[in-house]
């Protein structure tokens, strides 16, 4: 999605330096959850006191840009500048874990049956690419009818009347 003066939207009044695509890259190292706060942010030359201000700052500009306007429309422009530079700057830091639409219903299965932590931990998966997976099949599923139809038919095999991605 293509938002107007992006560039000018994410610098605007960033704190430090840290505009919403560099706070966007150092919330992804964040997420993936192998390494430290305080390793990721050194080696982004960053104080945990920079860093706190950056996300109150940028918390506080996504919550004001999904307010209403006068007629009652919210275009939140910061918060999907936001996620779009969050998804990209994950998918570039590690590759998508291959999975058939089968092994993903296996995964969504097992997630409700048991936790997704636990379902994650079976094959060796973190938090982090589950993120990468759920965006991989929504597009998937939504944009292909037989890769839809091979996982419905997966789900419904191991007894799971609930739709789910």
């Amino acid at each position: 999605m293509a938002i107007e003066n992006a560039p000018r939207l994410a610098a605007q009044g960033a704190p430090h330096g840290i505009d919403l695509f560099l706070y966007a890259a150092v919330s992804v190292d964040i997420a993936e959850g192998d390494r430290a706060l305080a390793d990721v942010l050194r080696d982004r030359a960053l104080t945990l006191e920079q860093w706190t201000e950056a996300t109150a700052f940028w918390s506080q500009r996504m919550a004001e840009d999904a307010r209403p306007d006068a007629s009652g429309n919210v275009t939140p422009r910061v918060a999907l500048l936001f996620s779009d530079a969050f998804a990209r700057a994950q998918d570039d830091k590690r590759p998508l874990v291959p999975l058939s639409a089968d092994a993903w219903a296996e995964l969504v299965h097992d997630a409700e049956e048991a936790s997704l932590a636990e379902a994650l931990a079976k094959r060796g998966l973190r938090m982090a690419d589950h993120s990468r997976l759920v965006r991989h099949w929504a597009k998937a599923l939504a944009t292909d009818a037989a890769l839809r139809a091979r996982y419905e038919s997966r789900r419904a095999s191991l007894g799971n009347t609930l739709e789910g991605v």
